[in-house]
């Protein structure tokens, strides 16, 4: 009898230490860890691309960082600003549906001087391409067609007058508080991954392209001009922008950008 009751002792003891922690070991979920692998050292680090004469992007391939660093300042910040001055973020959008009308796969927007249309493809195929009107940007006189497409999307920019496609973007592009530059950021999750930002000036009749940067440390998530004129952006390094269950990190580095 002793012999079982010690065998039932020795039972109930496995069982418990098997639902102890082992000693040193986190509790703490892998993807909640921030490693700081984005730094002070390596945010700059791009490929820089700047138009020529015709307006082709051409790689900077002498000096780079000294050129970006002409054109940019980017600071590492805490999170602490960047949610303060998310209660501060300018926004040129409006979404206003006034002469878009979409009946079934047929979108019309109408510009002053025409009609634009648009029609979906429903099939499965390299033909699939869908569109939403998305809004204006009465800014710069533009309204906004988002087109997604088999393997593609891109935000189109319409002249609100002339019904011209004037500008395709990956992400809905943002206009600076001082209405001089159109910017566009946004995580290229394709090898190599990256973080593609591209900004234009903001003339009379069109915008000119002024830089395109592939930036190698890190990929953006959230992103807004604050009233300040910084465009604040949360940040990955692309290590860690997935979590292991192939959701996107909720966990940030922080960073702004001026243009300088």
């Amino acid at each position: 009898m002793k012999a079982i009751f010690a065998l039932i002792f020795l039972v109930l003891v496995i069982a418990c230490k098997s639902k102890m922690p082992i000693a040193n070991e986190s509790t703490t979920p892998t993807d909640t860890l921030q490693t700081y692998t984005v730094t002070t050292e390596n945010v700059m680090e791009a490929s820089l691309y700047l138009p020529d004469k015709y307006m082709n992007f051409n790689e900077v391939t002498i000096d780079k960082d000294s050129i970006l660093s002409s054109h940019l300042q980017i600071e590492m910040i805490e999170k602490e600003l960047f949610e303060k001055m998310q209660g501060t973020a300018v926004n040129f959008w409006e979404e206003d549906a006034k002469g878009a009308v979409k009946i079934d796969t047929i979108l019309t927007v109408k510009a002053r001087d025409t009609i634009l249309t648009f029609i979906d493809d429903t099939t499965d195929n390299e033909t699939h391409r869908t569109f939403s009107y998305e809004g204006r940007l009465p800014v710069i006189n533009h309204f906004v067609v988002l087109g997604t497409y088999y393997e593609d999307y891109g935000y189109m920019l319409f002249d609100m007058d002339t019904g011209y496609n004037t500008s395709t973007y990956q992400t809905f592009p943002l206009i600076s508080p001082d209405k001089k530059y159109i910017v566009s950021l946004y995580a290229d999750i394709y090898s190599p991954q990256a973080g593609e930002l591209s900004i234009e000036m903001i003339g009379d009749d069109r915008a000119i392209p002024l830089l395109s940067a592939s930036f190698t440390n890190w990929m953006p998530q959230e992103l807004f001009f604050g009233t300040d004129g910084y465009l604040y952006v949360s940040i990955n390094h692309p290590s860690q922008y997935w979590r292991s269950d192939g959701e996107v990190n909720e966990v940030h580095q922080y960073l702004r950008i001026k243009i300088l």
